[in-house]
């Protein structure tokens, strides 16, 4: 997040800009990083509400396929999804939260929509219905924490009644 909120956009993602970034942190201490990601926190804050409705839906800036909001809400999901990561990590619980369940599921539906998954209906607890490559009868229903953790094969969608085809890093 912090390439994003200095506006170096260009590879994000790709390997060679993660281990820049790992580089960059080598050697500080776990109290400097989070001082970073508050900073880092605090900057896009306030970066995001000087985009209004057309910058929103413009494409997204450094190559990511789709619109700058759809940009926005995979940073949402990514951090959400590896807080859980870390979480898990040092043996703490998941700490689901309606907006990263919402941002995070919208984004699962989107990814697996460009991938021709489905067509489907992601129904699940608490968060709004999205559908997936136009909607369908079939629905997945049940908890929105399990179904991020199977669709991003941390856990067995069988649990679901899907199958692997559902992970989006799948190949």
């Amino acid at each position: 997040m912090a390439d994003v909120v200095n506006l170096r956009l260009d590879g994000l993602g790709t390997p060679e800009v993660t281990q820049r970034e790992v580089d960059e942190r080598a050697g500080r201490s776990p109290a400097e990083l989070a001082d970073e990601c508050a900073q880092v926190r605090d900057q896009a804050e306030a970066m995001l509400p000087g985009f209004d409705e057309v910058a929103w839906n413009a494409p997204a800036p450094g190559g990511y396929e789709g619109t700058l909001g759809d940009g926005v809400e995979a940073l949402w999901f990514d951090f959400f999804m590896h807080g859980d990561d870390i979480r898990a990590a040092i043996g703490r619980p998941s700490e689901p939260h309606d907006d990263g369940l919402r941002a995070t599921t919208s984004h699962i539906a989107t990814q697996l929509t460009k991938r021709k998954w489905g067509p489907a209906t992601i129904a699940l607890e608490g968060v709004p219905e999205f559908d997936v490559s136009g909607g369908g009868s079939e629905r997945v229903e049940g908890d929105p924490m399990a179904f991020a953790l199977a669709a991003t094969g941390r856990s067995d969608p069988s649990t679901f009644g899907l199958d692997a085809s559902v992970n989006l890093y799948a190949v």
